[in-house]
């Protein structure tokens, strides 16, 4: 609800550097480069998806979870109260490793979120995701990246109270 159909093109993802200034017709290799940098030189991840996470969600943080972990990062995934993961998501690989809200950082070198086209779906963990937007490293891994641009603009704009 509320999210429009994904771009045509690659999927996306949108390196923003900051959320006041989303990029016009970002070069998905471009994005996907920075990205790639920014994840290679932080010493930590932060990993986030939205509230009362689904299987996209929950399956694309966890499998970069154990990406991390596997190339020897240290890392952290969560989601916003209320910290529970439906039934049918129980069993995914690594759901065990995620931890709760109040144990995220509060100020993340490098923050990656997952299926989340608003920082509003992030509640809680908004705050270290404007942290890290403010220190050009916040990477937001989503289908509709121009949907994900505007929300990150709008939810700036909100929060400057405009």
């Amino acid at each position: 609800p509320g999210r429009e159909p994904p771009p045509s093109g690659p999927a996306g993802v949108a390196a923003m550097p900051n959320p006041s200034t989303p990029t016009q017709n970002p070069d998905p290799a471009a994005c996907l480069r920075a990205a790639a940098d920014a994840i290679t030189a932080a010493p930590s991840l932060a990993l986030a998806c939205h509230v009362t996470p689904d299987g996209d969600a929950l399956g694309s943080m966890l499998a970069l979870h154990h990406l991390a972990l596997a190339n020897g990062k240290t890392v952290v995934s969560s989601w916003p109260e209320p910290f529970r993961a439906a039934a049918c998501y129980r069993s995914l690989p690594g759901l065990d490793l995620a931890v709760p809200s109040s144990a995220f950082p509060t100020d993340p070198p490098c923050m990656l979120t997952f299926d989340c086209g608003s920082m509003r779906l992030l509640h809680e963990l908004g705050t270290p995701a404007s942290k890290a937007a403010a220190s050009g490293e916040l990477i937001v891994l989503d289908l509709a990246v121009r949907a994900v641009e505007r929300a990150l603009a709008a939810d700036t704009h909100h929060e400057a109270g405009g």
